[in-house]
């Protein structure tokens, strides 16, 4: 069915992006991991967003939350790869909006999963074995944009408050 097929693609992704990412045994050197890391850090020490003392003022901050329970309550090398885990599972849920959207597109089936798994095939995937925001951000953004389109084709409050509330945690 196509769950099972969803599912497959999904888990499969995310297996496939955690035994790549275990080639990364400590951050790269992006200048927004470290400033995710430190937020992180932060937040599971019960301080609002800092980096080495100072406040950080912007918006995208639901990576370091998700982040903070790890760096909360494991050593930083097991909170690193928790996070990155965590990251691949979420790069690899971006399949379901993708999904959606075919399936509103009038695909079949097999085409919508075909769809769905060429989404978890493009080259900026490699990013889920970063402590960045995009993994987080990638799979809200398409939801928004699924959102956005069943808003469009039937305008009803609450798929317009979907799409409102996945573009704003997309921002976030």
């Amino acid at each position: 069915t196509a769950r099972v097929g969803l599912t497959v693609i999904v888990l499969g992704s995310s297996a496939a992006r955690v035994v790549a990412s275990s080639a990364h045994p400590v951050p790269r050197s992006f200048p927004a991991a470290k400033l995710y890391t430190a937020i992180s850090r932060a937040l599971a020490s019960g301080h609002l967003p800092a980096v080495r003392g100072s406040a950080a003022h912007f918006p995208a901050l639901l990576a370091p939350l998700l982040a903070a329970p790890f760096q909360a309550l494991f050593s930083p090398e097991t909170a690193y790869r928790l996070t990155q885990m965590e990251n691949a599972l979420l790069m690899s849920l971006a399949a379901v909006p993708v999904y959606l959207l075919a399936r509103r597109l009038s695909l079949s089936v097999r085409f919508a999963l075909a769809c769905a798994a060429f989404a978890l095939l493009i080259p900026d995937l490699v990013y889920a074995s970063y402590t960045l925001a995009d993994p987080v951000a990638y799979p809200f953004a398409l939801g928004a944009v699924a959102a956005g389109v069943a808003a469009l084709e039937h305008p009803t409050r609450r798929r317009q408050l979907l799409f409102l509330g996945l573009a704003l945690l997309a921002t976030f």
